[in-house]
């Protein structure tokens, strides 16, 4: 006796729908990020924590967290400036040490999600 299975295959279909689940999961991963960083930023005035921002590239799957002023750099990098209030340099490396394994879980269960895995 045998038997038949018949199956359709649908596989670009599966790759373009992981495709576009992993582009939002990360892109919501770099923002939850720039979230995170954004409480222990050095905080005077406000104006390099609002110049944070997330370049996502979804064809590369790739993006960035950064802060765009002239010394952010130097308020990252220099542990001998003085910051207050639960304000620290590394801000941005910190966060991410931090949340790495939550943002890949993140991403690992929007994929799930989104493939019915």
């Amino acid at each position: 006796m045998s038997s038949a299975v018949k199956m359709t295959w649908r596989g670009a279909e599966i790759t373009a729908d992981g495709r576009a689940a992993a582009a939002e999961a990360i892109k919501k991963g770099l923002e939850h990020l720039l979230e995170e960083s954004n409480r222990v930023i050095p905080h005077d005035e406000g104006v390099m924590q609002d110049s944070g921002s997330v370049d996502f590239n979804s064809s590369e799957l790739a993006g960035t967290v950064f802060y765009d002023t002239p010394y952010a750099v130097r308020q990252h990098e220099d542990a001998t400036l003085s910051h207050k209030n639960g304000r620290k340099h590394h801000f941005l490396e910190e966060s991410f040490n931090d949340q790495s394994a939550a943002l890949l879980k993140f991403i690992q269960e929007e994929l799930e999600a989104a493939l019915g895995g």
